[in-house]
């Protein structure tokens, strides 16, 4: 799930929330680690 999360950071992509729930959902069961995101211009 980091990879849809670093994709819409990315592109500054907004989420409603519905799907702000969802990944949280998803993310929960996600161990920590830090993603380092190249913003697109």
């Amino acid at each position: 799930m980091p990879f849809l999360t670093a994709v819409k950071t990315r592109w500054g992509l907004s989420v409603d929330q519905r799907e702000a729930d969802a990944l949280h959902r998803l993310a929960a069961d996600c161990p920590n680690e830090t993603l380092t995101v190249t913003l697109a211009r």
